[in-house]
């Protein structure tokens, strides 16, 4: 009896029903395809792009050496392996875009605090694996959301920030 108090007491606790990606993934995209206007869209995009900044990305890993596929996983605080994130991408020039990465680089929150239906002209997106990975390779697997910004101040501060 002293031997199973003990362990539940003191042993580590095991923190992998923290990782609901997939799960968040599914509920956001129909919040998004939902949406009926853009301010609502852009809300709900600059919310993904703050709560997804926990989930850092893994080593790639090949599955197979017959067939090699790349798998893009990312992980929780814990260490465990949730799947994958969503891309958001940013076009601010004439054949130049940017992935949002909050990990990579924290200091585009500052950028990302200020998209508004008046600075992104065009917002549209892919969730099928297919399509999306044909755009983005593995990083896209998941789906992506691109913004087109058009408003000279923000595509400076873009500029700079990257």
């Amino acid at each position: 009896m002293t031997i199973l108090v003990f362990g539940t007491t003191y042993s580590q606790e095991n923190k992998t029903t923290d990782c609901n990606l997939q799960e968040e993934n599914r509920v956001w995209k129909m919040k998004f395809e939902k949406a009926e206007s853009k301010t609502e869209r852009i809300e709900l995009i600059k919310a993904k792009i703050k709560t997804d900044s926990i989930y850092k990305q893994s080593e790639l890993k090949i599955k197979t050496a017959h067939s090699p596929t790349i798998i893009n996983e990312h992980e929780n605080q814990y260490g465990t392996e949730c799947g994958c994130k969503i891309l958001f991408v940013l076009h601010y020039k004439n054949r130049r875009a940017i992935i949002v990465n909050l990990n990579e680089k924290p200091e585009l929150s500052v950028v990302i605090d200020k998209l508004n239906p008046e600075n992104v002209a065009q917002i549209w997106s892919e969730f099928k694996e297919e399509i999306a990975g044909t755009v983005y390779g593995v990083a896209g697997k998941c789906g992506f959301v691109q913004m087109k910004i058009t408003d000279r101040k923000l595509r400076r501060l873009i500029k700079n920030v990257w």
